[in-house]
């Protein structure tokens, strides 16, 4: 019979991060070859979630992987390593591979990280099943000290207090030391002498006495021990709970550099409560503190904008050079204030409730909002991404970049295309930031002048409405808009009268409108656009009621067609020849292909014309409904994937659009085990329905990806296949009208999706 306290050994559980399958796929083979139990993950969120749920013995990481915006960066795996070195319990080991050079410092500080080994690539798979072997012989070592540490702590329960300090000692893995309370006589195990760097004979160098070891103590630390050491051993305030101490100090070594030493200790006293006796033991945390050191720099050098944040206090705990510089604000001012209060206030809620889908699970990607910068004294576009942590967890990783220049290179490029007058005006100190040149072709002047000038090629009374306007701009929702019309005189005194539309497009760190954008046009050409848009929409009314009536009035000679060759046919069937037999069933082939024709283009003109009220249905039922209409034939399978939830909208549209996509599906599947797919979700942000009709038909080639949408247009032809080639169009207009949009996914032999989406009804 076995001994009981015998431990089953696991298989050690290796993460591997390498966004390269064939490299990882290579490393893998030859981890389980020696009976490694190996994970992957291609990204940095993805390996954090491993990490959480499996907790590896080893983690092997490239330097550069996916972040949490899918770019291959050094973020990726700052993030990886800054996660390893925060966790709680016994964090993994980590072999860390990079391309860089030995001799550059990001190598090298990689290398001091706490339970990090950093190897240089290429890298052979025996090199990493070796590596990798050792760093989990070492896991597993340090684990079972743990569990011995764990197992005689247990047992001080039950042991006298006398002995229950030297058994502290026994549990300790470094220098092991021994005070009496109030003299200079202490003592320490060996391992002391070979933590500051002394040969173990070396008992007269090393700091061997109470005295010996303050003076020792960095002076920037002195005071901190000394008072921890004076509270916990001071009578007046002596209690149970405070009667172990733990103190992290920097004491010099022998080659006269510092290193960093975590002290516990526990104090014993006499019946009168005096402290008699402290014994503990100082473990070595220098590559710890150099590793947040290492961190901590990264965060003060870089200047990307990112950092970690707590979800349950919507505070920063750490961010970076980049972030702290650009609100402008000092990093301890930073960590004391909430986030809303560095957000501009309309968009406090929005970032509020994204944080809330983080914590729920969902991830953050291109979150648009405007943070405060107190530097440039105004508000900064920001755009968002963060990946979940595991649930219940309140650290998150956000990450964002400045969009705020961006606007400025589009409204430039915008102005080059538009065919009005483009501006971005300061309202706090009215001036004029950018212009398109829009007014040069009226006034006879170059911008410069225009706007240098304005006020001499203005009337007086235009110019006075102006500054009103400005005031009115100041304080204005952002929502809303302001017209204001104008005369400006060209250098020959010509009036050349505008209209200009204002709305806010930046402020101040106070909230008030700083930057208004407008756009200028010339009344006359404003009411020739107007005019235009009239004609346009009465030549369309025209077109459809001309579409409607004409495929309703030629439905009647059709009907008639067909019943006096249906008469013929009766009447002299057994009479006529073969080939006049053929040309009669041409005639009532094409007759019916004909009414199904004006049918659907009836169907095309009305939709352009009713507008059904929106209803509250199913979706699921709904659909359900549809596909049990069209009842494929048999070994054709629909697959209903949408939830059962109420939605609002047009009712006849919505069902219109589903049937047609379904049916063309259906028609134009190639196989008679079929299958299709009919999926779909709510953007509650939006209130948006997102839908997609699969199948796994023939597919169609993407240089028809346009054709398939366009009038009468059909793939294959018509003798084949009974197509008017309109449902597509009409399906494509209905969820336009609504609001929506239509794309497909395709190519041949691989099926075609359709992605609709459609806007709801509050």
């Amino acid at each position: 019979m076995k001994d009981q306290t015998t431990r089953h050994k696991t298989q050690p559980i290796v993460l591997l991060v390498e966004d390269d399958l064939v490299l990882a796929r290579h490393w893998q083979q030859a981890l389980e070859a020696q009976q490694f139990r190996v994970l992957h993950a291609d990204s940095a969120s993805h390996a954090i979630d491993i990490i959480n749920k499996k907790s590896p013995h080893v983690v092997i990481t490239d330097i550069l992987v996916k972040d949490l915006e899918g770019k291959v960066t050094m973020l990726g795996g700052v993030l990886i390593l800054s996660h390893i070195a925060l966790l709680t319990e016994q964090s993994p080991k980590v072999l860390a591979i990079t391309g860089m050079s030995t001799d550059s410092s990001f190598f090298a500080s990689f290398k001091l990280l706490e339970n990090t080994n950093a190897v240089r690539k290429p890298v052979t798979a025996d090199e990493v099943v070796e590596k990798v072997s050792a760093l989990a012989a070492q896991f597993e070592q340090e684990k079972e000290q743990e569990r011995e540490k764990q197992r005689i702590q247990q047992e001080l329960v039950h042991i006298s207090e006398s002995n229950r300090a030297m058994l502290d000692l026994l549990g300790a893995s470094d220098g092991v030391w021994d005070w009496h309370v109030g003299t200079d006589d202490i003592t320490f195990a060996p391992g002391w002498r070979k933590m500051l760097g002394y040969d173990g004979d070396d008992v007269t160098n090393v700091p061997n006495s109470w005295k010996a070891l303050i003076a020792s103590i960095h002076k920037q630390d002195q005071q901190a021990f000394q008072s921890c050491i004076a509270e916990h051993i001071n009578p007046t305030s002596r209690a149970e709970k405070t009667r172990h101490f733990f103190h992290e100090v920097r004491i010099q070594h022998q080659d006269k550099s510092f290193v960093w030493l975590r002290f516990r200790g526990v104090v014993s006293f006499d019946p009168q409560g005096n402290a008699t006796r402290a014994v503990g033991s100082a473990h070595d945390i220098t590559q710890q503190k150099q590793a947040e050191l290492e961190r901590d720099r990264f965060f003060r050098s870089s200047t990307d904008l990112f950092g970690s944040f707590h979800l349950f206090q919507h505070k920063w705990l750490k961010i970076s050079k980049g972030l702290s510089d650009l609100v402008g604000i000092p990093e301890a001012q930073v960590y004391k204030r909430t986030s809303p209060q560095l957000l501009h206030p309309d968009d406090r809620g929005v970032f509020a409730n994204a944080l809330e889908e983080l914590k729920a699970g969902k991830s953050i990607r291109g979150l648009s909002t405007r943070i405060r910068s107190l530097k440039q004294n105004d508000y900064r576009w920001l755009e968002w991404y963060a990946q979940p942590p595991q649930e219940g967890e309140a650290l998150a990783y956000l990450t964002a970049r400045d969009t705020t220049e961006l606007e400025v290179s589009f409204l430039s490029r915008l102005g080059k295309l538009l065919p009005l007058g483009l501006v971005v005006v300061d309202v706090q100190e009215n001036q004029t930031l950018y212009h398109n040149g829009y007014l040069e072709q009226y006034t006879s002047q170059n911008t410069e002048q225009i706007w240098e000038g304005w006020r001499d090629i203005m009337p007086e009374d235009d110019v006075s409405r102006w500054l009103q306007t400005i005031e009115t701009l100041r304080t204005l929702p952002d929502q809303q808009s302001v017209e204001y019309e104008f005369t400006m005189y060209s250098a020959e005194g010509e009036p050349h009268h505008f209209v200009g539309s204002y709305s806010p497009f930046k402020r101040s760190a106070e909230g008030n409108v700083h930057q208004v954008i407008g756009i200028i046009v010339r009344l006359d050409e404003l009411e020739a656009l107007k005019q235009y848009a009239r004609r346009l929409e009465a030549t369309n009314q025209s077109l459809e009621q001309f579409t409607y009536v004409a495929s309703h009035d030629l439905k009647q000679p059709l009907r008639g067609i067909q019943t006096l060759a249906e008469w013929i046919w009766e009447d002299t069937q057994d009479l006529l020849p073969d080939e006049s037999k053929q040309h009669l069933n041409k005639l009532l082939t094409s007759v019916q292909r004909m009414t199904k024709l004006l049918t659907e283009l009836l169907h095309y003109a009305k939709a352009g014309q009713t507008n059904t009220p929106p209803t509250t249905f199913n979706l699921h039922d709904t659909i359900a409904d549809i596909i049990n209409l069209l009842s494929p034939q048999m070994g054709f399978v629909i697959t209903n994937n949408t939830p059962s939830v109420p939605i609002t909208t047009s009712q006849t549209e919505f069902e219109q659009v589903l049937r047609n996509l379904i049916h063309n599906a259906i028609k134009h599947h190639d196989k008679e085990n079929g299958h299709i797919e009919v999926n779909a979700m709510i953007d509650k942000r939006t209130n948006t329905l997102e839908f997609d009709v699969q199948d796994n038909g023939p597919g169609i080639h993407p240089k028809f990806h346009k054709r398939i949408f366009e009038m009468f247009q059909t793939l294959t032809p018509r003798h084949k296949t009974e197509s008017t080639g309109i449902g597509l169009t009409l399906v494509q207009r209905l969820i336009l009208l609504q609001g929506g949009s239509i794309s497909l996914t395709s190519a041949p032999g691989e099926g075609t999706t359709f992605q609709c989406t459609w806007p709801l009804r509050a």
